[in-house]
Formats: structure tokens, sequence, C-alpha cells
């Protein structure tokens, strides 16, 4: 009865996988932050390990996975992360500026807090788009706008599980230590595995087929391998979407 209780095949020795995976891929995310240049590559990493994690049967290398993600989006993920950085610095003086003036000048900040936003979402979404699909940057971009207006829900469900944490974690006041141990240990991992089981729903009618490890299968050898469910659609609408979505 033990045995099988500890076993890799039972429902704890998954969750124990599951758990592993995330503090490795937590560890490399905040290793790969410390440059600050390379948190968006990082990012990117995360989320293709995680949605590998989610795609397979969880039995996975984090550390192999954290690397080729790194590695395949490393310009993309650079150039976007300081765009968007480069944006929230900009906005962030606006912000300030309009706030010294009252009258319609100070009505502006509103505006600004809406970009920011936008921009906030757009950020969510463009990391793990970019972890999932080969595309130019501008399309990405466009296809993280259309991702996040496919689904308001899904898209509100994501900004609020990103920005709480945050807020309660500089709030936290005694319990800061506690929360420093969780994002260290599983932070920022386990807010990503959230997401990504969010989006992965989005992704998949758009994603190549993949075999219980993660890996894409081979085109035109789909029956010889165990695959992972996917969502039944019509060929038509599946097109349709593709071709907005410049897929």
């Amino acid at each position: 009865m033990l045995d099988q209780f500890l076993s890799n095949e039972s429902r704890f020795g998954h969750l124990m996988t599951r758990l592993g995976i995330l503090m490795a891929a937590n560890l490399l995310f905040l290793l790969s932050c410390i440059p600050v240049v390379t948190a968006g590559a990082g990012l990117c990493a995360l989320h293709h390990t995680l949605l590998k994690t989610l795609r397979g049967d969880g039995e996975i290398n984090p550390f192999v996975q954290f690397w080729q993600g790194f590695k395949r989006n490393f310009r993309q993920a650079t150039a976007a992360f300081l765009l968007l950085l480069a944006l929230a610095v900009l906005l962030a003086l606006e912000i300030f500026w309009c706030s010294q003036f009252t009258g319609p000048v100070a009505l502006f900040r509103y505006g600004l807090y809406a970009i920011a936003i936008a921009a906030l979402v757009l950020a969510l979404y463009l990391f793990p788009t970019i972890a999932a699909f080969d595309a130019p940057l501008p399309r990405l971009l466009a296809n993280s706008f259309a991702f996040a207006m496919k689904s308001p829900l899904t898209a509100l469900c994501i900004v609020v599980t990103s920005v709480v944490p945050v807020m309660l974690t500089l709030a936290g006041g005694r319990y800061q230590p506690l929360y420093a141990f969780i994002w260290c240990m599983i932070g920022a991992s386990g807010l990503a595995m959230l997401h990504a089981s969010m989006l992965l729903r989005l992704f998949k009618p758009y994603l190549p087929r993949v075999d219980v490890c993660g890996e894409i299968i081979p085109e035109g050898m789909e029956d010889d391998f165990v695959t992972e469910e996917q969502p039944v659609r019509s060929d038509k609408a599946t097109l349709e979407d593709m071709l907005r979505l410049g897929m």
C-alpha cells in the first residue's frame, strides 16, 4: 500500500513531480531576473516549461526545458520586455507630471491609467504567446491582444490573480517574510502555472499536437503516438480564427 502511494504513478507521486517542477522553474526564473534585462526571456522560458508540463504528463526535465525556452525566445522576449519597460517608465513619469496640476490637465491621468491597464493585460498575454508560438514580434503583439479580447473573463482573472498577490506582498506587514518565502519557492511559477492553464484553452486549437511528454508529433505520425486531448472545433471556425490571428 505504501509503495503504491509513494510510486511515481500515484496521485501523490504526480503531485510531488509537479511541485518539484514548479520549484525548479521558479528558481531558474528568479536567477534569470538578476541581470534585469533578461527577465523577459526568463518569463518566456518559465511559460515554455509550464506549458510543456501541462500539455504532457508532467514528467519533464525543468532545467532542460527552461534553457530551451530561454534560448529560443531570447531575442523577441528581450525586445518586448525592454519596450514594455520603457512604456512603464514613460507612463509613470506622465502620471506623476499630471498629478502636479489641477483642472483639465489632471484629467489626462485617467487616460494614462487606461493605457497602463491595457499595457498590463498585453504584457500578461505577450510572454506566454511568445513561448507558445513562432512568429514575428509584431504579429505576436497582435495575437496577444486578440487572445485577450477573445475571452475578457479570462483576461480579468489573469489580471486579478497577478495584481492581488503583489499588493498583498507589498502591504504584508509582519507577514512579509512568509510572502517572501512563498515567492522564492513557488510564487512566480505557481502564478505562471495558473495562467498557463487558463491560456492553454485559448491556445490549443492553434498549437501542433504533442505526445505525453509534451513534444511535437511529426506531421503524418499522429496515429503512432498517445496524444493530449484536443478540443473539438469545426475546421471552418478554426481557419477563420487562424486567419484573423495571422497564423
